[in-house]
C-alpha cells in the first residue's frame, strides 16, 4: 500500500514530468522532497502567510531536535558506572553525555543534500577553489558547527555538486520561461582563455539568466552555424515568445546571421549590442593622439611604481596621511589592452595625483623614472 501524501502538498502543486514541487505562494520550482519543502516555507518563501511560516518553522525545529536527541534516548540504561559497590556521581554525569555525542553524527540524507548544496553555493559563488573542502581549518570549522556532517570531497564538489546546482538553476530558469509571455534573447560568439569556441545565449524574462552555453568544437562560427544554433535555442524557448534578439552587429558573421533570421522571423526585433557598441566607441576615443600619449605616460608611471620597491615605499609614505585607497600597492600595469584596463590605469594615476606632486618636489624617489614620463607628469599636473 503506497504511503499517503504529506499534508505539505496542500501548499505546493506537483510538476509531474520533472517530479518537482511548485510553491503556491511564490511559484518557486524546487525538488519535491518533504524536508526541503518544509524548509522553503519556514525560511525562504517571501509570500508564505505568517501562520503557516511559524507552523513550518516549529515543525522543522522539532524534527531536528528529535534527530539530535534520538541517539541519546537509545543509549543503554546501565551506563552509570559502579566502582567498589558505589555509584560514581562523576561517571553518572559524564556517561550519558558521551552517549549523546556519539550519536550526534547521524545526519539524514535529505539534510545532507541540503547542506552539500549550501557548501557548493558558498564556495563556488565566492570563487574559492574546490580544494577548500580539504583544508584542515575549514573541516574543523564545519565540524564545530555540525559534528555529524561530512563534507563532500573536492572531486564531488567539482562534478556532482556543480552539476546539481547547474541543473537546479536551469530548471528554475526554464520554469520562468514557461510562465513568461515575452523573452529577450542575447547571443554571444567568442573564445575562452583555453581557446575553445563558445556560443552563449542569455535570456531576460525580465530576470537575466544563461539559457544555453555550447562549445562548438571544430565548427567555425559561420553565419550558417550561428543561424542553426540560434534557431535551436528559439525552438526550446518557443519561437512565439521571443520578441527581441540582441547580437554583436560589429561581427560580420553575426550581422549576416541576423539578416537571415530577420527575413525568416519578421515579427522579431533584432538589435545591436549596446555593450559592444560602447566598447568600440571607447576604443576609438582612446586612439585620439592626446589620450594615447597620456595613457602611455600613465603606463610608464604604473610600471615604475610596481617594479621599484623603494619608490613604492616612498609612495606609501606620502599617501598614508591622506588615507589613499591604494597606499600599499599604488599602481600596476594594465592586465591587457582593453579600454577597461587602460582607463583603470589612467584613473589610478589621477586618484594619486597629489602624492605624485609631493614626490616630484622631493629628491630621490622618482630619479629612476623615465625622463620623458617625468616631464609629461609635470605637464599633466
Amino acid at each position: 500500500m503506497p504511503r499517503p501524501a504529506s499534508s505539505l502538498w496542500t501548499h505546493f502543486r506537483r510538476d509531474g514530468p520533472n517530479k518537482r514541487a511548485v510553491c503556491k505562494y511564490c511559484q518557486h520550482n524546487m525538488c519535491g522532497l518533504v524536508t526541503r519543502m518544509r524548509a522553503h516555507l519556514a525560511r525562504k518563501c517571501p509570500e508564505c502567510p505568517l501562520t503557516i511560516k511559524s507552523e513550518m518553522f516549529e515543525a522543522d525545529m522539532n524534527r531536528k531536535m528529535d534527530l539530535a536527541m534520538g541517539p541519546a534516548a537509545a543509549a543503554p540504561s546501565h551506563s552509570v558506572a559502579v566502582v567498589g559497590g558505589a555509584t560514581s556521581p562523576h561517571n553518572a554525569i559524564k556517561k550519558p553525555r558521551r552517549g549523546r555525542l556519539a550519536g550526534a553524527p547521524s545526519v539524514v540524507l535529505d539534510e545532507k543534500a541540503d547542506l552539500d548544496s549550501y557548501v557548493a553555493k558558498a564556495i563556488l559563488g565566492a570563487g574559492l577553489p574546490v580544494s577548500t573542502v580539504d583544508n584542515p581549518s575549514f573541516i574543523k570549522l564545519i565540524k564545530r558547527m555540525s559534528p555529524g556532517y561530512e563534507l563532500p570531497s573536492a572531486y564531488t564538489l567539482a562534478t556532482t555538486s556543480l552539476d546539481l546546482e547547474y541543473t537546479e538553476v536551469q530548471l528554475r530558469l526554464r520554469a520562468e520561461v514557461l510562465d513568461a509571455t515575452s523573452v529577450c534573447l542575447g547571443v554571444e560568439s567568442w573564445s575562452t582563455s583555453m581557446k575553445r569556441s563558445i556560443i552563449s545565449c542569455v535570456i531576460n524574462t525580465p530576470n537575466p539568466g544563461v539559457f544555453a552555453f555550447e562549445n562548438t568544437g571544430e565548427a567555425p562560427h559561420t553565419p550558417e552555424v550561428l543561424v542553426d544554433k540560434i534557431e535551436h535555442v528559439m525552438t526550446q524557448i518557443g519561437t512565439g515568445k521571443v520578441s527581441v534578439i540582441v547580437m554583436d552587429m560589429r561581427n560580420k558573421n553575426m550581422k549576416q546571421a541576423a539578416m537571415v533570421l530577420e527575413g525568416k522571423y519578421p515579427n522579431i526585433t533584432f538589435l545591436p549590442s549596446c555593450s559592444h557598441a560602447m566598447t568600440a566607441m571607447m576604443v576609438d576615443i582612446l586612439e585620439i593622439p592626446e589620450l594615447t600619449n597620456t595613457i602611455h605616460t600613465c603606463k610608464l608611471i604604473a610600471r615604475y611604481f610596481s617594479q621599484n620597491h623603494l619608490a613604492r615605499a616612498a609612495f606609501a609614505r606620502v599617501s598614508e596621511p591622506m588615507q589613499a585607497l591604494e597606499a600599499s600597492y599604488p599602481l600596476h600595469d594594465p592586465v591587457d589592452a582593453t579600454p577597461v584596463a587602460l582607463l583603470e590605469c589612467l584613473f589610478g594615476v589621477e586618484r594619486n595625483r597629489h602624492s605624485f606632486e609631493i614626490l616630484l618636489a622631493e629628491n630621490g624617489p622618482l630619479n629612476g623614472l623615465d625622463p620623458n614620463a617625468k616631464e609629461q607628469m609635470i605637464k599633466i599636473r
